[in-house]
């Protein structure tokens, strides 16, 4: 709506320019040419457009949250938090509008505003959980359940309580102000940094040294490639990475929220455990694992 106001505005001059010349010239059957004072007008009125489109895109650019869509429509609150955010938001908007916005809508009143925006008058609330949901989703008002799958992110502030409490709570005395000069020898005191090998964790580093070229030998039929076995090295530290089996189970209980599969059942655990313990080559069916 503060673009439609915006457009609106600086049509104004031109709307004024174009109705006064047909008030004033209509009965002689004049009109507006399209060269001359109107046309400096035109191009005056189109230079504010761009500058006004360019100020646009670069706000909307600055007020980008940069979330993915997927990302933002998965943003929800627990219903506390929910109410105070909206609470919050709908103060914010109630100290913001009537100094920056109504002011400077000339086109319509404070009362155009809310009707166009199909709330009550001066309803703040409603207000802000229209603003909550353009910036997130339409499911940002829907609380966060217990049932629900949800992670926290907590922002740890700088806390100096017991910081002040310890300062009014101490005995302090006059002799404290009393400076005793301490005479002591210097010494080095060298600390090595901790560290580690970061090749233990390197997939593809090779543990025991080989030659870059295998030593040639006689051997009969020299034209045919010789094969060599391949073996693959390992890692002295295991990666922490969980089985397939286990990955699957996870992606799929993620994208089927609503059915999803119990982990911790009985015939899950042993159909897991049959997947570790025997070859995919030697499984013939699935029968055969839960009959074991």
């Amino acid at each position: 709506m503060t673009k439609v106001g915006d457009y609106q505005m600086s049509f104004q001059v031109q709307t004024f320019f174009s109705s006064f010349v047909v008030k004033c010239f209509k009965p002689f059957s004049a009109q507006i040419d399209t060269v001359g004072v109107y046309s400096k007008l035109y191009l005056e009125t189109s230079n504010y457009h761009k500058d006004l489109a360019v100020q646009v895109q670069n706000r909307e650019k600055k007020l980008n949250t940069g979330i993915n869509p997927m990302t933002q429509r998965k943003i929800k609150l627990q219903e506390r938090q929910l109410k105070l955010t909206i609470l919050h938001a709908a103060k914010m908007l109630q100290d913001f509008y009537p100094k920056k916005i109504f002011p400077r809508k000339a086109l319509f009143s404070e009362e155009d505003f809310w009707e166009d925006e199909q709330l009550k008058f001066r309803d703040w609330r409603g207000l802000a959980c229209k603003k909550l949901k353009d910036v997130f989703s339409e499911g940002f008002l829907i609380p966060l359940e217990g049932t629900d799958t949800h992670f926290q992110l907590e922002v740890q502030h700088l806390h100096l309580g017991r910081y002040v409490e310890m300062v009014k709570t101490g005995d302090f005395h006059d002799d404290l102000d009393i400076v005793t000069e301490v005479h002591s020898t210097s010494s080095d005191v060298a600390v090595k940094r901790p560290s580690a090998d970061l090749d233990i964790f390197n997939p593809s580093r090779v543990i025991h040294a080989t030659a870059a070229f295998a030593t040639r030998r006689p051997r009969s039929w020299p034209w045919k490639q010789d094969r060599k076995a391949a073996t693959f090295d390992k890692l002295q530290i295991p990666l922490p990475i969980q089985h397939p089996a286990s990955i699957a189970i996870s992606i799929y209980n993620r994208e089927h929220d609503q059915n999803p599969i119990n982990y911790d059942d009985y015939y899950c655990q042993r159909i897991i455990r049959a997947t570790k313990e025997q070859p995919v080559s030697s499984i013939v069916s699935l029968e055969e694992i839960i009959t074991d």
